[in-house]
């Protein structure tokens, strides 16, 4: 084994010293804490911030992109994503309470977070995300306009998803951009798919297509009903 005369130091030693580095460099950090979020390694998480990785890295946004409308609809536009947003397909929203724990914001993200405890439908990820920040009244920018949260999840014919969002307080009746409620938007979006003779994807048919297109919603429409939704 050699050694450093004077400084005390094996080569091993280095090795190990430099590698021991390497590891707490900023992109390594970066790196781990990505990998765990998409694993669901919350421990793994923990690990990552507590070695001094940014759980809040800005992404880069460009000059001529809209920080916000004027109603608060569309979310910052950036041209890198920040780590949470590595987050992947968990059953439960434990990572996501590492990173909070670890001094991460995530209000930036939390409409892109909602959207992926819906698909695919992960309600204790998204009861989570209305816990910590996510407003019932949130509105989301689509083809026509805005949404509501509560537009969202019925049109995503989670029955799951929309009890979540409604036990939080959404608003059965609140209206998108168009004027339309829930119930409405979906026999709007119905009549539709009937006019364009689509045949809708079910959640019933073994061959998971439907014939009937209310077949999908049918439980969703029910669920807005009781809770004293109206078109």
């Amino acid at each position: 084994m050699i050694v450093l005369v004077g400084v005390g130091v094996t080569a091993g030693g280095l090795v190990a010293y430099c590698s021991l580095e390497k590891a707490r460099s900023p992109p390594a950090l970066d790196a781990a804490l990505r990998s765990a979020l998409s694993t669901c390694d919350a421990e793994g998480v923990r690990r990552a911030l507590s070695r001094g990785a940014d759980p809040n890295v800005s992404p880069v946004v460009s000059a001529a992109a809209p920080q916000a409308d004027s109603t608060g609809v569309r979310p910052l536009a950036g041209s890198s994503r920040r780590p949470v947003l590595a987050f992947g397909s968990c059953p439960s929203p434990d990572v996501l309470q590492a990173m909070v724990d670890g001094g991460a914001d995530l209000t930036p993200d939390l409409r892109r977070l909602a959207d992926r405890a819906m698909r695919p439908p992960r309600p204790q990820v998204l009861a989570w995300l209305l816990d910590n920040g996510l407003s019932a009244q949130t509105r989301w920018p689509n083809a026509e306009g805005w949404e509501t949260l509560c537009h969202r999840a019925a049109r995503s014919a989670q029955v799951a998803v929309l009890r979540v969002v409604l036990d939080a307080g959404a608003d059965p009746n609140g209206q998108d951009s168009g004027g339309l409620t829930p119930l409405a938007r979906l026999r709007h979006d119905l009549t539709r798919t009937r006019a364009n003779g689509a045949r809708p994807q079910s959640t019933h048919d073994p061959g998971n297509l439907a014939f009937d297109p209310e077949e999908r919603f049918a439980d969703v429409i029910a669920m807005l009903q009781e809770a004293g939704g109206t078109e």
